[in-house]
């Protein structure tokens, strides 16, 4: 039945054709009719041929396939050459190369933290090497050979023989003053502790008539003894000497006329309190609160007997 109806839709298809074409060859009047009668028909042979087309039947597995499936499902004990069933792998070997993959991956996050983030360097301080003397001399106003000082305390001790006035100022590279070191008239032997805030070159400017000296050091001791009385009787820097942090009673006295101020300094030269300032004799104390413990000295000015106590 279906190809009957497939020649009358080949048919009526042609007609359709050939009638739109020339309506005469297929005796019809018109191509509209034409239309109509052999298209209709064609679209009617179309329907009934797809309706009574046969169903393909559902493929059913080839010998050899079903025979594979059954080889693998179920293998059969009197075939020799049948594939021998795959060994499965216990679980504690799962459980095994698990643990190794966590631990692998803990040991290499932990590497990439550490490079990630390297432990920081600590870095111990080392101290300014104290630099080696500088020794300068004259006999006449002077402005000195340049020489240079690094940055922190300078101890200048100077020396003049003479009767009239005898001046030294510390000069940066700039011109600038920096420190007097020395205003007195007549013969002195004293010293002064100055702070250098910029390492660099300096000199001397020096006012007098007459032989005098000046010895330049720069101490850096980190562990200077712990040193309670200092004396003296004229402009004296003093030794370091360590103070441990808290109250400390500083006893003072002087016998003399003209200027008598005491400053504590630390190791950088850099003040730390006025401990006195007068004219004339004095005999007094003051309290002061250390920070930090560390090397510490005085800086003395004066022109008659002094002592200091520390308590």
């Amino acid at each position: 039945m279906s190809t009957l109806f497939v020649l009358l839709f080949l048919i009526s298809l042609v007609g359709l054709v050939v009638g739109l074409a020339k309506p005469a060859l297929v005796k019809q009047e018109s191509r509209q009719k034409t239309g109509l009668i052999f298209g209709g028909a064609t679209i009617l042979f179309f329907i009934l041929m797809a309706a009574t087309s046969p169903n393909k039947p559902e493929q059913q597995p080839t010998t050899s396939e079903t025979t594979t499936t059954n080889e693998v499902s179920a293998p059969d004990s009197t075939n020799k050459t049948s594939t021998a069933p795959p060994v499965l792998t216990p679980p504690q070997n799962k459980t095994t190369t698990t643990s190794t993959q966590k631990t692998t991956n803990t040991q290499q996050k932990t590497t990439d933290t550490q490079q990630t983030n390297p432990a920081p360097m600590v870095v111990t301080p080392v101290p300014t090497p104290a630099s080696a003397p500088i020794n300068i001399s004259g006999s006449s106003q002077q402005a000195s050979q340049t020489f240079n000082l690094g940055q922190g305390l300078s101890i200048f001790k100077l020396s003049y023989t003479g009767s009239d006035n005898f001046s030294v100022w510390l000069v940066d590279s700039n011109g600038s003053n920096v420190s007097l070191l020395a205003n007195t008239i007549g013969s002195f032997s004293g010293s002064k502790a100055v702070p250098i805030e910029t390492a660099g070159s300096y000199l001397l400017n020096v006012q007098a008539v007459g032989p005098w000296t000046v010895n330049i050091t720069q101490p850096r001791d980190s562990n200077p003894p712990s040193t309670t009385s200092f004396s003296g009787s004229t402009q004296t820097a003093t030794n370091l000497f360590h103070l441990s942090s808290g109250l400390h009673v500083f006893k003072l006295n002087y016998t003399g006329e003209d200027n008598f101020s005491v400053w504590l300094i630390d190791h950088n030269g850099e003040n730390v309190s006025l401990l006195a300032n007068t004219i004339g004799s004095f005999n007094g104390s003051k309290a002061v609160g250390i920070d930090a413990s560390g090397s510490y000295m005085l800086n003395v000015a004066a022109s008659g007997s002094w002592s200091i106590s520390i308590q």
